[in-house]
């Protein structure tokens, strides 16, 4: 009867077989599955420690205070570019000029604006800023009267004009305008 219950029986396979080398196959992967779960952990541990650049949004574009560099390269345009390959256009014929009272105080502020294309862009630029003129201006305008007092009276502060190369480049539709420069700015509080 013994006989008959070993015949009976299915042979076993050689990997479950007690003669062969390591564990057996269901044990096998079972590992394997153990070692993919813990990759898949530290692959997400290690993306919730390093997470990619947050976008900060700034009235439909990039807030250039804390994202300088909306182009998507190491260093800004204006600095791989020698002045000679770019050209310099203004903006408005006349300064920007405006009086607002704050906080009891007569601010008046003016500065001319002038923006800085590559060369070879200058035409098209040129065709695209000849159609979208007043909206630039408008929206130029819009950002000097929302900015704040330190940015006004810095001369140092590149605030105003990262914010007015952002509003020229959503107006136009393209990445014309590579650098915002100011001259001839007046800041006074009465």
């Amino acid at each position: 009867m013994a006989k008959e219950q070993k015949q009976e029986q299915p042979p076993e396979s050689a990997a479950d077989a007690p003669e062969a080398l390591g564990p057996p196959k269901s044990y096998r992967l079972q590992i394997t599955l153990v070692l993919a779960g813990l990759l898949l952990f530290q692959m997400f541990v290690l993306l919730m420690l390093f997470p990619g650049k947050p976008k900060t949004e700034y009235r439909g574009g990039i807030d250039p205070v804390n994202a300088p560099n909306i182009y998507g390269m190491g260093t800004a345009p204006q600095d791989l570019l020698p002045p000679e390959m770019m050209v310099e256009r203004l903006i408005k014929d006349n300064p920007f000029k405006f009086t607002q009272v704050r906080d009891g105080n007569t601010e008046s502020f003016s500065l001319v604006m002038h923006v800085r294309v590559r060369k070879k862009e200058v035409s098209k630029f040129d065709n695209r800023f000849a159609e979208c003129k007043n909206e630039i201006v408008s929206q130029i305008e819009v950002v000097l009267r929302e900015s704040i007092s330190e940015e006004r009276s810095d001369p140092r502060s590149t605030a105003i004009k990262e914010k007015a190369k952002i509003v020229i480049n959503e107006v136009l539709r393209t990445p014309f305008v590579l650098e915002v420069l100011v001259s001839d700015k007046s800041y006074e509080v009465n």
